[in-house]
């Protein structure tokens, strides 16, 4: 027990994410430093978190460093602008979620303009395991795993 995993990479646009209880309604014993088991039997219904494709004027990448992480991650993206110019503005909004897709935090949550940024996310208050970061610019986002360690 306990050596197992809560999320599971499905394809390209989606991920399973254990819930907190079992099947049968158990809560799921998640000692200290390990991952809950999920059994091939639980899947009834998963919560997802879709991959939008990108449809924005502007492109984007999200890179963060280190991960895994102690505390302390940079989050970096860079936002080039599409065919609408290198001038305009985009309102971007980085976030970072739980495994249960609860949010943790708003990091950036205005308008930008294309260029590179990094962001200082300091999670050494946050329990050790698997965090997303979203970016999102306008209605196109991008999601990357951030893992914290104790």
């Amino acid at each position: 027990a306990g050596s197992g995993i809560d999320t599971l990479f499905i394809d390209e646009n989606v991920w399973y994410i254990a819930p907190d209880y079992d099947i049968l309604g158990r809560n799921r014993p998640i000692p200290s430093f390990t991952q809950p088991d999920m059994g091939a039997y639980e899947v009834d219904s998963c919560n997802v978190i879709p991959k939008v494709p990108q449809v924005s004027s502007f492109k984007f990448q999200v890179s963060i460093y280190p991960n895994p992480s102690f505390g302390i991650s940079d989050i970096r993206y860079h936002l080039t602008a599409g065919k609408a110019g290198i001038s305009d503005l985009g309102f971007v909004l980085l976030e970072v979620y739980d495994i249960h897709g609860q949010e943790i935090r708003t990091l950036v949550n205005e308008k930008q303009k294309p260029g590179d940024y990094n962001v200082q996310f300091n999670g050494s208050d946050l329990p050790a395991g698997i965090y997303f970061v979203k970016l999102q610019v306008g209605d196109a986002i991008e999601t990357a795993k951030l893992i914290l360690m104790r």
